[in-house]
């Protein structure tokens, strides 16, 4: 094949596709389809969304024996294509949509992330430089053309107050999801449950414009007023940032008040930059640094005008100054102390109980944020009735004959509890638990990383002195310093006799059992076998403390302390 300049490529692809749209049209009737999506699915019923129904009714769109038009089309009447039509839609089978971060641009190319998979990719998009910055966010379909990434279809912008809802409510439907697809991985989601995703975008988009449309006009003349005054002292790039930035602090904390930008003297910067870390409004230092300089420029603007602007514009200067305190927090945002190296280790090896813990822990904390849960009020610990729930629902559930079982007569409900509340994932609010900052955080990791992170816990001292109940901390991580040393020295599958009772780490055997790493047996012998998983990771932890003499997997305690006492 020829090399092909981009205005040709896309000529190619409008042909590839209004074949792929003929061969739709000659054998189902559409408006049946759009007649099911009624309401659902507004997104679709409008003419401006035409390409996107049309892309997602032949590629993710399940016709017949369990696979799409186009799938099938290549099947039935590729004779009919010519050679590169065929590649175009053969590659079009694997195209997904999903959130993308522009990161830079490198001459006809643009790299972007695939916010929701973690992934890069290189497009060949030469058109786009004029239209989208750096550092903003787009909900998109992306695909090979011809052995080039690009853009497919229409390119939405996903403001930077609606990015937080938006994503926390697609990993909510995925994990929600995952509860009946236990395997299906954030890929596949996003593959095989492309209309829930739109249908999230377009209630976040709709959200925004219900709660704009009465200022609009206002907030349009006070970005033209600010433009204008730039437009003497700063470059087109600039002034584009600026008022990007402005529209985006509207939108994230004026306009749900009905406030425009003349209301910013009204606002606390302090609260206002403490608030948007923690929402994950500002997530680098880049982003920090470019909402100081513009709101430093806008109120420098207002304070030369009005009086009254004069004490916000010193509190953006204060804030510029002690920019740093800020910068520290960025530092911590988003982290679980994770052993990466661990992360690693066990990719795609996790066994059937690894894979049932880490699924537990998203079904309790989906349920925390569904469920209203009243606390008891000595304690602080779930009711009784919740508690049954929240077990029948589990893999790992818990028999118990109790007529009044407490909280800890559940001890992967307690496991959760106290877990969730110490990584910020849950909070006690009116005697209620409830969802914290950092749960959406959380659902974002892939299993290995939340099966690390549940493995972590429970060698720090807050399992230890909330769920085991022993005083003595260093002591106890010397046991378990030993238990480490003697289980790296076990070959999976074999059953090794145990010497000695080991009731005072009795509470650990059951869940590095649930976890998947041990199996016992202490009713009559005590003997003990690790697993394939297991042998991996006790090798791993006993290596390392020889090398580094403390183990790399105690990291929630550091985490803990980094949380507390924030480094200014």
């Amino acid at each position: 094949m020829k090399n092909l300049n981009y205005d040709e490529l896309k000529q190619l692809e409008i042909g590839a596709t209004k074949r792929l749209l003929s061969y739709i049209h000659s054998n189902i009737d559409i408006n049946e389809i759009l007649n099911e999506l009624d309401f659902e699915h507004s997104y679709f019923l409008d003419d401006a969304n035409k390409l996107a129904f049309n892309l997602w009714l032949g590629i993710d769109y399940i016709w017949k024996n369990d696979k799409t038009f186009v799938e099938t089309l290549l099947e039935d009447k590729s004779f009919r294509l010519t050679s590169w039509e065929r590649k175009i839609l053969t590659e079009r089978i694997d195209s997904h949509v999903s959130i993308f971060e522009v990161i830079s641009y490198e001459d006809e190319y643009i790299n972007v992330r695939d916010a929701l998979n973690n992934e890069f990719f290189k497009l060949w998009e030469p058109n786009l430089y004029e239209l989208i910055e750096e550092g903003e966010f787009v909900f998109s379909r992306i695909g090979k053309s011809l052995d080039n990434y690009g853009f497919i279809g229409d390119i939405n912008h996903l403001p930077q107050s609606v990015k937080p809802m938006f994503i926390e409510s697609v990993l909510m439907d995925f994990n929600h999801i995952r509860e009946d697809i236990k395997n299906l991985t954030i890929k596949e989601y996003l593959k095989k449950f492309t209309l829930n995703i739109y249908k999230i975008y377009d209630d976040a988009i709709l959200n925004i414009i219900d709660l704009s449309e009465d200022i609009d006009s206002f907030l349009s003349d006070e970005i033209d007023e600010f433009r204008t005054y730039l437009e003497s002292k700063e470059n087109r790039c600039n002034i584009k940032k600026h008022i990007t930035n402005l529209l985006n602090i509207s939108e994230y904390c004026l306009i749900n008040q009905d406030m425009t930008l003349y209301d910013l003297d009204q606002i606390d910067m302090e609260d206002l930059f403490d608030q948007a870390i923690e929402d994950e409004f500002i997530n680098s230092k880049d982003e920090l640094n470019s909402y100081i300089g513009t709101l430093k420029k806008y109120l420098s603007f207002l304070n030369k005008r009005y009086s009254q602007y004069n004490e916000v514009y010193n509190d953006i200067l204060h804030i510029s100054e002690n920019r740093f305190f800020y910068m520290s927090r960025l530092g911590f945002q988003d982290s679980f102390q994770l052993d990466r190296r661990m992360v690693q280790l066990i990719g795609s090896k996790l066994n059937n109980n690894a894979l049932s813990i880490t699924m537990d822990f998203d079904k309790f904390i989906l349920y925390c944020g569904g469920e209203v849960l009243e606390l008891t009020d000595k304690n602080k610990y779930i009711k009784k009735k919740n508690l049954i729930e929240i077990n029948n629902i589990l893999e790992l559930k818990t028999k118990v004959h109790k007529k009044s079982p407490t909280q800890r007569n559940f001890p992967i409900i307690e496991l959760f509890y106290y877990l969730g509340l110490d990584l910020g994932l849950l909070s006690i609010e009116d005697n209620q638990l409830v969802l914290g900052k950092r749960s959406t955080n959380y659902l974002r990791l892939n299993d290995e990383e939340k099966f690390v992170l549940i493995f972590q816990y429970l060698w720090g001292k807050d399992f230890i002195n909330k769920i085991v109940r022993f005083e003595n901390v260093d002591y106890f991580k010397e046991l378990l310093n030993m238990l480490i040393k003697e289980f790296s020295c076990l070959k999976k599958g074999d059953d090794y006799a145990m010497d000695q009772n080991p009731a005072i780490l009795s509470t650990h055997y059951e869940y590095l059992k649930y976890m998947g790493l041990i199996n016992y047996n202490f009713q009559v012998n005590y003997n003990i076998k690790v697993t394939n998983l297991g042998e991996k990771v006790f090798k791993y932890l006993a290596e390392d403390r020889y090398e580094n003499k403390e183990a790399r997997v105690i990291y929630l305690d550091i985490y803990k302390e980094t949380k507390e006492c924030p480094v200014s």
